[in-house]
């Protein structure tokens, strides 16, 4: 029996491809189920015959899942070039574009934990599939494809001489030779390794490398160049008397992200007779999607999101109700509450789109989905919704009691502002 007719769990893809944790969803079964689906894409919507680039990152089975891609992916009769190493996920990307490939699946699952692994795919422009690409290859999943008699080839291919070559002529390498500055690298055991590193050896660039061996165990933190995972980095900086930090995530990927610049969070209950509101601008984060050359976020791309929100920044103005509500929520337990966005897309012409969210708040994680709006204002997106919670879902009884009978549901407003800081 094909694989493809094997019962298998959902997968979901989200930014830019599925994401699961080793051994649990992310299994060779399942890895082969979604490149078949890529497969099968590529021979409706693309040229197969202009083959597929496939590479892999530092994480646990990496390699051995892109062989189970690429050997899948031959075996209906799409010729492929299969990264002879480690490789980072945007120089698979111009691999795509210098190759004039149909289509690129990358293993990797970027900054997530450890456990995590993920397919990511990538169309022929070298970027990531926009929403209605990828709703396309959800539609294949579970479909078989036919095979020809004969398999495509599978080539090793070396997709990193020139994806440095393009970096090379990209950035101005002698100015930054005679700038005199001392940088500080830190590879987070990812894919990046020693490349930064070895050019500026070559150039003679001051520098002190910290974490550039590969581990896939990525000891102490998550491959994210975010606090608190970046101490390492900062420490280093300033214990080498050095003038800036450079710091690859785990699939060494440039970092397309917009920081959260401002925008107030209102979450809103019924409190006895009347609406109870507090309010707080202390959320921290970044949303993540394609910026063209210029930094413009490109609104027709998947977006993700990260963000936080300390639990003791919410004011209502009614002090007694702020003191039950922090004892309700434990923070120095619980201090943050947290919302992933695994996907967001747009529903129609206008700037309507829904999101696939998860927000972990007093130890309890749920899933949702809503809709909300989302425009682009020069170099920044702005993002406007509301959604409402129940807070017994969260493990989290509300206060009933005199005059501080507040309604479990909680409605929560938000308008984010992001932008690109300015390089």
């Amino acid at each position: 029996m094909s694989h493809s007719q094997v019962p298998h769990p959902q997968i979901k893809f989200g930014t830019d491809g599925w994401r699961g944790v080793i051994a649990d969803d992310f299994t060779f079964a399942n890895v082969r189920t979604a490149a078949e689906a890529i497969a099968a894409y590529i021979h409706a919507k693309e040229d197969p015959a202009k083959g597929i680039c496939i590479g892999y990152d530092s994480r646990f089975g990496s390699k051995a899942f892109a062989g189970a891609c690429a050997e899948v992916v031959a075996a209906t009769g799409i010729p492929v070039l299969l990264a002879n190493d480690i490789t980072p996920t945007p120089a698979l990307s111009y691999g795509v574009r210098q190759q004039s490939a149909a289509g690129g699946i990358m293993i990797t699952s970027s900054h997530n934990p450890a456990q995590w692994n993920g397919v990511k795919y990538k169309a022929w422009y070298g970027g990531s599939g926009k929403p209605s690409i990828i709703a396309e290859i959800e539609g294949f999943l579970g479909r078989p494809v036919p095979r020809p008699a004969q398999a495509a080839a599978i080539r090793a291919f070396d997709f990193l001489p020139d994806y440095l070559k393009a970096i090379e002529s990209f950035a101005d390498l002698d100015m930054i030779s005679k700038s005199g500055l001392k940088f500080a690298i830190d590879s987070m055991y990812g894919a990046g390794r020693t490349i930064l590193s070895d050019i500026f050896t070559r150039l003679g660039v001051d520098h002190v490398q910290i974490r550039g061996h590969v581990d896939p165990l990525f000891p102490g933190i998550n491959p994210e160049p975010i606090e608190p995972h970046i101490r390492a980095l900062q420490e280093a900086v300033v214990q080498h008397g050095c003038h800036a930090g450079l710091c690859t995530d785990g699939d060494a990927e440039p970092d397309p992200r917009l920081d959260i610049d401002r925008g107030p969070l209102h979450p809103i209950a019924k409190e006895g007779i009347r609406n109870g509101q507090q309010e707080t601008r202390a959320v921290a984060g970044a949303i993540e999607g394609e910026l063209d050359g210029n930094g413009i976020p490109q609104f027709e791309a998947a977006h993700g999101a990260r963000l936080q929100v300390p639990v003791d920044s919410m004011r209502s103005g009614n002090r007694l109700q702020d003191m039950e509500m922090q004892r309700r929520l434990h923070p120095r337990k619980y201090p943050l509450i947290e919302v992933v966005v695994d996907q967001a897309w747009r529903l129609d012409g206008t700037d309507r789109c829904r999101a696939a969210f998860r927000v972990t708040a007093h130890g309890r994680t749920q899933s949702f989905e809503q809709d909300f709006r989302m425009r682009v204002e020069g170099r920044r997106l702005i993002v406007e919704g509301e959604h409402t919670f129940d807070m017994r879902d969260f493990d989290v009884n509300p206060p009933g009691f005199l005059t501080l009978k507040v309604d479990p549901e909680v409605t929560v407003k938000a308008r984010i502002v992001a932008e690109r800081e300015a390089s």
